[in-house]
């Protein structure tokens, strides 16, 4: 089944708080030459209107109502699906990938839930940049699509060159330069990959990451791992994985915790997650140096 795959976005934001959504996507079925990884281009995320999808600013209501049209054609599928015998029960907002077709992430449309796809638009408005940040970078272009060229000749219109956009004013103009060409023409990023998009999102949203110093401590707590009932020790865990959890043989080995509300946690945490297994903490009363 082929569907979409939103990896990531960028929103630009005008000096009236509306945006310009520009969205990292795919499509799953679709690869680049060497086969490595999936094809995937910036475009600009077209607003839907009663005449069709159109190059126009988003407000906040514009992508409130977008979420809002997202979710019901969601559970107009689950009710044709339940109608027709492929499925049974109402719409649960976990399925929302599954039903419009959607992954977010590079993951599975199973694991995009609509709270996920929600968080996608509102961090995206949230963490958006000016014109002037962006035209550091390199901007915005616009032009027609090349397999349009015979219907923009039956309209009597060249085919749109490659059009610099490095501020507001030239938004706004062409927006009404892609009305007049009947929406048949896209907005990308321009002279910029996923690396520099990293690079500005770093220098305008740095992450306050702390600094770890090695202190000394005269005992610390371990999280010992045995099969679920029993005393069959399996080893002291070390951390979690998406498939499972590495492990330690070594009775001094695994993570150290400093603080029993730490260990507790993480033992909660862990046999939640994996129930066919006890984390048991134990004190290790040895002087030792740690990262903390």
């Amino acid at each position: 089944m082929s569907y979409t795959i939103y990896y990531d976005k960028l929103f630009i934001r005008t000096s009236d708080n509306k945006y310009v959504p520009i969205i990292l996507q795919g499509d799953n079925n679709v690869w680049e030459l060497n086969n490595k990884r999936r094809s995937r281009d910036w475009e600009f995320r077209k607003k839907k209107t009663e005449n069709g999808q159109i190059i126009d600013l988003w407000s906040k209501e514009d992508v409130l109502a977008e979420l809002a049209d997202a979710e019901k054609s969601a559970k107009a599928t689950r009710e044709y699906s339940n109608q027709n015998g492929y499925s049974k029960g109402p719409y649960d907002p976990r399925d929302f990938g599954d039903l419009i077709g959607l992954a977010i992430g590079g993951g599975r449309c199973s694991k995009t839930t609509f709270d996920k796809y929600k968080s996608f638009w509102m961090s995206g408005m949230k963490n958006s940049i000016t014109f002037d940040q962006l035209k550091e970078y390199g901007g915005l272009s616009m032009q027609s699509y090349w397999y349009h060229n015979d219907e923009l000749e039956k309209l009597s219109l060249e085919p749109l060159k490659r059009m610099q956009i490095n501020t507001e004013e030239e938004f706004l103009e062409a927006i009404k330069i892609a009305e007049k060409y009947d929406q048949m023409c896209s907005i990308t990023l321009s002279y910029m990959d996923e690396r520099k998009v990293k690079r500005l999102r770093e220098k305008f949203f740095p992450k306050n990451k702390r600094e770890k110093q090695l202190i000394n401590v005269e005992k610390y707590f371990a999280l010992e791992v045995f099969q679920k009932g029993t005393d069959y020790y399996v080893g002291n865990f070390l951390r979690a994985s998406k498939s499972g959890f590495k492990h330690s043989y070594m009775q001094d080995g695994g993570k150290r915790y400093l603080t029993e509300i730490e260990v507790d946690a993480a033992a909660a945490k862990q046999t939640a997650r994996f129930t066919q297994y006890d984390f048991r903490k134990k004190e290790m009363n040895v002087k030792t140096s740690v990262y903390a």
